[in-house]
């Protein structure tokens, strides 16, 4: 996907009032889909963002009071990988770890008197991060509206 159609598949998924902010923001538009592109080159192997990221990523905008002040801190690479992670796929979920590696490593060093270790800590971070049960997985929880680092340090710390 090129930075065009991903500028227009975002403007088609998005709901009316979020393409008003991002029609009078064209340089900031273009810079969306050029991220969005940025993101699909790091992780091709989630498959391409027509549809299923943009649509996330549309909900995530449509979320927003005031999208036009908030919008210069969307972390479209953090919520891709969340997007991609969120859907169970192991191939994520290793990215995901790799990626965030060191912190979970002090996550777990953290609790390191837990029943079970830190592989015990980190199968349970697992679970509630990118399983669904009674609820959708927590990743799905992520805005992109700051780090995913952040979130993930704030969510496994809790």
């Amino acid at each position: 996907m090129d930075r065009a159609a991903a500028r227009t598949g975002l403007l088609a998924a998005v709901v009316p009032g979020v393409r008003a902010v991002l029609e009078a923001e064209p340089a900031l538009t273009d810079q969306l889909a050029e991220a969005v592109v940025a993101a699909h080159a790091r992780w091709p192997q989630a498959g391409p963002p027509a549809g299923g990221f943009l649509a996330y990523l549309a909900e995530r905008m449509a979320a927003q009071v005031d999208l036009a002040a908030v919008l210069p801190r969307l972390r479209v690479d953090d919520l891709y990988l969340a997007w991609w992670a969120g859907r169970g796929e192991p191939g994520a979920i290793t990215a995901f770890e790799q990626q965030y590696a060191a912190d979970l490593d002090r996550i777990a060093a953290r609790f390191r008197r837990v029943s079970g270790g830190a592989d015990e800590l980190r199968q349970e971070l697992r679970v509630k991060l990118f399983v669904a049960g009674a609820r959708p997985p927590r990743i799905q929880d992520y805005s992109g509206f700051g780090f995913l680092q952040n979130w993930l340090r704030v969510t496994a710390a809790r």
